[in-house]
């Protein structure tokens, strides 16, 4: 029997909201996602320049090294049954935009779902991501005057806070490839205020079902600064804790609790205004392209 090739592919932007698409998504009952690894980075590792040198870089060079052939790749689809979407979601995807020519060689019918979000905001949660991580030493203005260097220096894309923002060339790269009727972009905006009307638009374009209910309620895993990282950590490392909650409760109910003690564990820091200055005017050029090429006000993006 032929294993059946992935149709659907979110890429990205990393931090645009694409977690919260791909859980609501996985839910339906003709959507099979890659099961395995939520971001497999098959079509991307190429053009990653393994290995790279930020700190703890080496845990996703680990996830894409891990697959060492295409066939390899498609074995993390072979629950698939007869789902009408087989999808992945790795959100480095968009940033090495190469791999649209990539997927529409190894299948020409692929749909693709791309998340943006103000570059500005988008740059400060990856920041956050990373310092939640214990893996940023810097202060954010440090950390973006330290880009180039640290790309010289190859480190990953997630530490690329301003350069994954930039993404009229890499939208429309996507596309040119693709056509814009295989091509859904959605605004973190639109995900924020109305995540119901979001999944149906998604359904809509992948010609399934809309009758799927979405807990708009549900939330993930939200970016910010530990009030109490010694709690997080009894949480989250293989503590006496974290034993105890393995054994009293199912790895959904354990997810769940761990989802929302954390995220009420965190607090949200505030930009300097004039950073979010110098940012606005770092992309005022790229956010005015990228409106032009999907057609979308994103004047917004500019305060």
């Amino acid at each position: 029997m032929t294993q059946k090739r992935p149709n659907l592919f979110i890429v990205g932007a990393a931090k645009c909201g694409t977690t919260s698409i791909y859980y609501h998504l996985m839910k339906h009952p003709d959507i099979h996602f890659c099961k395995v690894v939520k971001e497999p980075y098959y079509f991307s590792t190429k053009y990653a320049q393994i290995p790279h040198h930020g700190k703890e870089d080496e845990i996703n060079d680990e996830k894409r090294t891990g697959l060492a052939s295409f066939d390899d790749y498609l074995k993390l689809f072979k629950e698939a049954k007869d789902e009408k979407i087989i999808g992945e979601a790795s959100t480095d995807y968009l940033y090495f935009y190469q791999v649209a020519d990539d997927i529409k060689a190894m299948n020409p019918d692929a749909k693709i779902i791309i998340s943006l979000r103000n570059p500005v905001d988008r740059a400060f949660s990856a920041y956050y991501h990373q310092v939640s991580k214990d893996r940023e030493k810097l202060s954010f203005e440090k950390a973006l005057e330290a880009e180039e260097s640290r790309i010289k220096d190859n480190y990953s894309f997630i530490w690329r806070y301003k350069d994954v923002g930039l993404y009229s060339k890499r939208v429309k790269h996507f596309l040119d490839v693709f056509g814009p009727e295989k091509v859904k972009i959605i605004l973190f905006d639109d995900i924020k205020n109305d995540i119901t009307s979001v999944v149906h638009e998604v359904l809509e374009f992948l010609e399934l079902d809309t009758n799927l209910k979405v807990n708009a309620s549900e939330k993930h895993r939200a970016t910010g600064v530990y009030r109490f990282k010694k709690f997080n950590d009894l949480m989250f490392k293989k503590t006496f804790v974290r034993k105890i909650l393995q054994k009293v409760l199912s790895q959904k109910a354990r997810n769940r609790l761990l989802l929302k003690l954390t995220n009420v564990n965190l607090k949200k820091p505030q930009m300097n205004p004039n950073t979010r200055k110098y940012l606005i005017d770092y992309f005022k050029e790229d956010i005015l392209e990228t409106e032009k090429i999907i057609g979308r006000d994103l004047q917004h993006w500019l305060k």
